[in-house]
């Protein structure tokens, strides 16, 4: 076959550990379909099989329902049945679920023909970052660095990268330009928690500025063909022009950023770039993606969620459902439907106010504007009289200004009270009648 042993092994483990990207996860089926009865995707099994131990923490599960897939799939033999832990058992319905019936078949060394399967996609998530209110990157292995607990310097190598912390809440990935082999990828997932940003200087030397309540998935150093990583939440993209020199594939290399809504809702979104400026935001089910210089392509490619699936195949990649090509000052917003708007003379300076620490609000509605002010300082809202909540409100706080401060000024301005008690601030008043 021809993804290597390692390679396999790799994907298995992050299929395995609900790590996959949907690039590892298509990859994956792929090698699962080329490799027939090669004994390689048999050892890589038995080898995850024989390491699972009866304290591993495994996903929520309907146990009756993994039961009958595992009836379902295995085939009819008279051998006598060896007893394993239920954690075992439901280690293998994960990979019965996950890879049809090649996974059970090869636990069993049977050589029945594979079956196709659906296999979930979920969205990115920061649910420990928000928990522990701090940022976390989570290297290609699973383990976890507390970017605010370690001190700054190099944090760990990544294949050919080695990633490298700045005071200034930088992420440097450094390649060695020595290291000149094709290399596994090593994807690298950075989570921010709400009141808190980060930027991250990748492998090409393009910048992201990742906004709170943020997940970003990159590989450590990228593949020669494209530049591709996924996020949820908000990030600023500056993304430096990329050529492959001589080869195959040589010419300017893309950078495509997959798009999954915070609500886990949505249609998904794809940019594709090659070098450009923009901006995503993707908090709520309408994907929001904002060109400052040069042209990018934003694409609804299916609904990447918990309802959706990609069919195992080669010919089964997400499909475009819709496009749109931006220029400069364009805002394309691309609804759960798939539909895309598009809108000219887009104030660009508003839409980036976030990553010079400035918060606008131009004419929201307080629940619009309350989801905001939660990301940004960490709080919760609760509105309690209608009036306040359709309130619109248009003001802007400079970097630094405190909830308090902000807090002040609009209910000052818009008549509405306010109190907070133990992170929970609480509105009601007359609002804007």
């Amino acid at each position: 076959m021809s993804t290597s042993p390692e390679q396999l092994h790799y994907l298995l483990m992050q299929y395995a550990n609900n790590n996959c990207t949907r690039r590892e996860l298509l990859e994956l089926l792929q090698a699962i379909e080329e490799a027939g009865h090669d004994d390689t995707l048999h050892n890589s099994l038995q080898n995850i099989w024989q390491n699972i131990t009866d304290s591993d923490t495994l996903p929520t599960f309907d146990k009756e329902a993994l039961f009958s897939n595992i009836i379902a799939a295995a085939p009819v033999h008279q051998e006598p049945v060896k007893r394993y832990t239920w954690f075992k058992i439901a280690a293998a319905a994960v990979l019965v679920l996950a890879l049809g019936s090649v996974a059970f078949m090869y636990l069993n060394k049977k050589e029945t023909p594979a079956q196709k399967n659906i296999v979930l996609l979920t969205p990115l998530k920061n649910d420990k970052a928000a928990q522990m209110g701090k940022a976390i990157l989570t290297l290609a292995n699973g383990s976890e660095i507390v970017l605010d607990d370690v001190p700054n310097g190099e944090l760990a190598r990544q294949g050919s990268a080695t990633i490298i912390k700045y005071s200034n809440r930088q992420l440097v990935y450094k390649i060695d330009p020595s290291d000149k082999e094709v290399e596994t990828l090593h994807y690298n997932n950075l989570t921010t928690p709400p009141g808190s940003q980060y930027e991250v200087i990748l492998p090409d030397e393009s910048h992201v500025w990742v906004n709170a309540a943020t997940a970003i998935r990159f590989p450590a150093a990228f593949s020669s063909s494209e530049r591709a990583v996924d996020m949820t939440g908000e990030a600023y993209f500056e993304v430096a022009p990329l050529t492959q020199p001589t080869g195959e594939g040589s010419g300017k290399v893309p950078f495509i950023v997959d798009i999954l809504t915070s609500t886990g809702r949505g249609a998904g979104g794809r940019v594709e770039v090659l070098g450009t400026h923009f901006n995503i935001n993707a908090f709520n089910e309408n994907i929001k993606t904002t060109l400052l210089e040069g042209k990018v392509k934003i694409s609804a490619v299916g609904h990447f969620n918990e309802q959706s699936a990609i069919q195992n195949g080669k010919n089964n990649k997400p499909k475009t459902i819709n496009y749109k090509l931006l220029s400069p000052g364009q805002q394309a917003q691309l609804q759960k439907n798939g539909n895309i708007q598009v809108t000219n003379d887009i104030n660009v300076n508003e839409v980036i106010a976030w990553k010079k620490g400035e918060l606008i609000f131009n004419n929201l509605t307080m629940a619009e504007a309350a989801p905001i002010i939660e990301r940004w300082f960490n709080v919760r809202v609760v509105i309690k009289t209608p009036p306040v909540a359709t309130c619109r409100v248009s003001v802007s706080f400079l970097k630094g200004e405190t909830i308090q401060q902000v807090m002040e000024v609009i209910g000052a301005y818009y008549d509405i009270k306010w109190q907070m008690k133990d992170g929970t601030i609480t509105l009601s008043g007359k609002g804007c009648e």
